[in-house]
């Protein structure tokens, strides 16, 4: 079982690294995003103000036209408030620019994260299911009065005494199985979790947890 449990072992781990770099991804990718609305609210603010000094300088340059008057001083001050006002929305939609690309980068290794770990645990799965297979197939389990075997095509097949319809197994597939008194119990090979039938006295067919995974069982 040396290598059944190494694959056993690195799926546990797998697990584990997938949803500790995905759960850093996605904060990341969570932080991006509140350092671009927070950026887009501070400009809308430096916006305002800039028109604001725009308003103001064409308001008094307005009214020393009015009166016949013009400074050349009010005039530059009003073109550097236009020409400010120009370099801090071109600064906007470059930062918003770098902001947007590194949330698409963030987005796609999110994605690559879950595609990634997603195949590499589905290949572990496949290779401990054969592994578990391998152990087990065509393994015949002896119990008190009958017994029971794992087939080939990972259904039971079980005989003789069936008075507590320990003999009656379910029809789905297993890994494994083990016969005991008057109780019988398998592992499934969808999930891994253990299903038992016959007699429940003493809770004998009632496993615990009832949504753990198993590898290996006695009745």
């Amino acid at each position: 079982l040396e290598e059944l449990e190494w694959v056993t072992e690195e799926l546990v781990k797998m697990r584990v690294r997938a949803v500790s770099e995905i759960e850093e991804l996605e904060a990341k990718l969570t932080a991006a995003y509140i350092a671009a609305s927070r950026y887009e609210e501070q400009h809308v603010k430096d916006m305002s103000w800039f028109d604001y000094q725009v308003g103001n300088n064409i308001d008094q340059l307005s009214t020393l036209v009015a009166e016949g008057r013009i400074y050349t001083d009010n005039v530059a001050s009003l073109q550097e408030s236009r020409r400010q006002r120009y370099l801090v929305e071109l600064t906007h939609v470059e930062t918003m620019v770098q902001l947007q690309a590194e949330k698409e980068s963030l987005h796609i290794g999110v994605d690559h994260a879950k595609i990634s770990y997603s195949r590499a645990i589905e290949t572990l799965e496949q290779q401990s299911l054969v592994l578990a297979r391998s152990k087990t197939e065509g393994a015949v389990s002896a119990g008190t009065h009958h017994s029971c075997a794992a087939c080939a095509d990972d259904m039971i097949r079980c005989w003789g005494l069936n008075d507590a319809l320990q003999a009656n197994p379910p029809n789905v597939r297993f890994l494994s199985v083990t016969a005991g008194d008057h109780q019988t119990c398998g592992i499934r090979a969808e999930n891994r979790r253990a299903m038992c039938w016959g007699s429940d006295t003493f809770g004998k067919s009632t496993p615990s947890p009832p949504n753990g995974q198993f590898y290996q069982l006695s009745a």
